[in-house]
């Protein structure tokens, strides 16, 4: 411990610094485990999703039909913050095709199930809005 610490802290802060870091996991072998899982998983997650980024920017830093549809697919398997935060950065930044937002409308009631109230749900929901409401504009205009 650096003399420095040792100067300014008293014993007692010491020890429960020592405390913290030693059962910042928990106290048990099994809660240290599930620490550690945890871990491990948001770092598998992150790595998916860094192998999808990478997949798109392969593909002149567009999502494809086939890479969308396996991006959709994980995220409704595995719930995945990263790859939630993904599709919301494709969604925002136009990265896929028009042609692409019906497979997207297909998906919208499963990951509306998921995830209910937040923001890609809320992005979804506007992105189908824009791409009907043109449509019911002009067909009401029309009539």
């Amino acid at each position: 411990m650096d003399n420095n610490v040792l100067e300014k802290m008293t014993n007692q802060e010491i020890v429960a610094h020592c405390m913290h870091e030693m059962t910042y996991n928990g106290f048990t072998q099994e809660a240290i485990a599930s620490s550690l899982r945890a871990l491990e998983e948001h770092i598998s997650q992150s790595k998916r999703c860094d192998y999808y980024k990478q997949r798109i920017a392969n593909n002149s830093g567009m999502a494809d039909e086939r890479i969308l549809m396996d991006i959709i697919g994980e995220y409704v398997d595995t719930n995945s913050c990263f790859l939630e935060s993904l599709i919301i950065d494709l969604l925002k930044s136009s990265r896929i095709e028009e042609d692409q937002l019906p497979l997207i409308d297909l998906y919208t009631p499963i990951i509306t199930e998921i995830k209910p109230a937040t923001e890609i749900t809320i992005i979804l929901k506007k992105l189908i809005h824009n791409i009907t409401q043109p449509a019911m504009l002009y067909n009401h205009n029309i009539g």
